[in-house]
């Protein structure tokens, strides 16, 4: 079964998790790439590179704090590879 899952989805499990606290969201050493290199190691495929991200969080000083991206690439994945991917995510 395949699903849709945003870098942006990530992201934000990531900060939220004190994760690669020093590590900015672009640049090729950035967490976007290295999203991109993990889910696509794993077989998944990029659908789009910056999709518009829309937080439903209401107050922009977290959005600003958790360095959340304004656009973020989207992926079809096979649900299989979740744990993979978190288990990867862990190691940033």
């Amino acid at each position: 079964m395949e699903i849709k899952i945003g870098a942006d989805e990530l992201i934000l499990w990531i900060r939220k998790n004190g994760i690669a606290k020093s590590t900015t969201n672009e640049g090729a050493y950035g967490i976007g790439c290295r999203i991109c290199r993990i889910i696509e190691g794993l077989g998944g495929v990029k659908i789009n590179e910056t999709a518009a991200v829309s937080w439903s969080i209401t107050d922009k000083a977290i959005v600003n704090q958790l360095y959340l991206p304004k656009t973020a690439a989207q992926y079809n994945i096979n649900i299989d590879i979740l744990p993979a991917i978190y288990r990867e995510l862990l190691k940033l």
